[in-house]
C-alpha cells in the first residue's frame, strides 16, 4: 500500500491500485464505469466516499452513475483487455455493445435503424479487419445490411464523420 497510485475518473471513481494490471472503461457518455483487475489488487470508491470495493484477479465492477451502485462479478478478461493487444473481442455482445465499440474504435457514427437489430449477440475477434470487412462479416451471421455515408466537408472545411446505418434485410 506504501507504493499506491490512484486513478480518479471524471469526478465520480477512485481507483487505487496495489502494482497490478487493470483496465479502466469509462467514457463521459456512457452511463457506468466498468474496472477490470488483471492482476495485483485494486479497491474502487465513489469519489464522495471514504468506503471502497476490494476487486480481486479475474473480476469486474461495474459502478452505475446514476444510483452510484457498485456490482462485482467475474470478467472475461480476453475481452475486456484484448485492445492492448490490437484486438476487438466479442463474446456474446449485444448489437448495442458491438456498434458502440465499432464506432470509437474507426471514430464513426453507427445508427440502427430497427428495434428487432437490439436482439442479435455476436461472438468474433477481430485483429487487423478494416469497418468494411467487419461490417460485410456481420452481414453473413445476421439478416441484416449496412450503408455507408460518406463524409462532407462543410463551409469551414471540416469534415463531419463517417456514418454507418444498419437495418435489416427485407
Amino acid at each position: 500500500k506504501s507504493n499506491r497510485f490512484d486513478v480518479v475518473t471524471a469526478g465520480e471513481l477512485v481507483v487505487s491500485a496495489y502494482g497490478t494490471e487493470f483496465n479502466i472503461n469509462a467514457y463521459h457518455e456512457d452511463d457506468s464505469i466498468d474496472v477490470t483487475l488483471v492482476e495485483g489488487n485494486i479497491e474502487v470508491k465513489n469519489i464522495d466516499s471514504s468506503v471502497g470495493k476490494d476487486v480481486i484477479p479475474g473480476q469486474s465492477l461495474a459502478y452505475n452513475k446514476g444510483d452510484k451502485s457498485m456490482k462485482i462479478g467475474d470478467a472475461h478478461l480476453a475481452v475486456k483487455t484484448g485492445w492492448v493487444e490490437g484486438k476487438m473481442i466479442f463474446r456474446r455482445a449485444g448489437m448495442t455493445e458491438v456498434v458502440q465499440r465499432l464506432a470509437r474504435h474507426f471514430n464513426v457514427d453507427i445508427r440502427l435503424e430497427g428495434r428487432e437489430l437490439y436482439d442479435y449477440e455476436y461472438s468474433a475477434t477481430f485483429t487487423t479487419e478494416t469497418l468494411n470487412e467487419i461490417l460485410r462479416l456481420l452481414e453473413k451471421t445476421a439478416p441484416i445490411k449496412y450503408r455507408m455515408i460518406e463524409p462532407e466537408q462543410s463551409d469551414d472545411n471540416s469534415f463531419s464523420k463517417r456514418v454507418v446505418i444498419i437495418s435489416m434485410k427485407k
